[in-house]
């Protein structure tokens, strides 16, 4: 289900340690996605990690994971929750982390990703 390239992924209780062998480490989430979507929210709480930055990449139809279709943000020691919104007006089809943008090892307690239709379904039960 998780597909990795430049690191080792552990699951223990309640934590997924990634050790990063590289400064570009890569966890493909594509297999994740069982349809296309427009808009995906994106749930990140690590528990602890190196400084450094957390980036998601998505990709769309006929396109390859690229910068001009990744979002970031910087990472705390102390770890940090983050909620990320990506849209795409072809669909993203898609998902690739890089947990790290350097060598070192973090913790994530949770990775949860919402496609568009339950996020819909979500406003309108409110």
């Amino acid at each position: 289900l998780l597909r990795s390239k430049y690191c080792k992924i552990e699951k223990m209780p309640g934590i997924l340690k990634i050790e990063a062998k590289t400064d570009d480490p890569q966890l493909d989430l594509s297999s994740v996605l069982t349809t296309t979507s427009k808009k995906i929210a994106v749930i990140v709480e690590t528990a602890s990690s190196p400084k450094g930055h957390f980036k998601i990449f998505w990709n769309e139809p006929y396109a390859i994971f690229s910068e001009e279709r990744a979002i970031e943000f910087p990472l705390d020691p102390g770890g940090l929750a983050h909620s990320l919104m990506l849209a795409s007006k072809h669909g993203i089809i898609g998902l690739r982390l890089d947990p790290l943008d350097t060598t070192g090892t973090i913790l994530i307690r949770k990775i949860s990703i919402y496609a568009e239709s339950f996020l819909s379904n979500m406003s309108s039960e409110t």
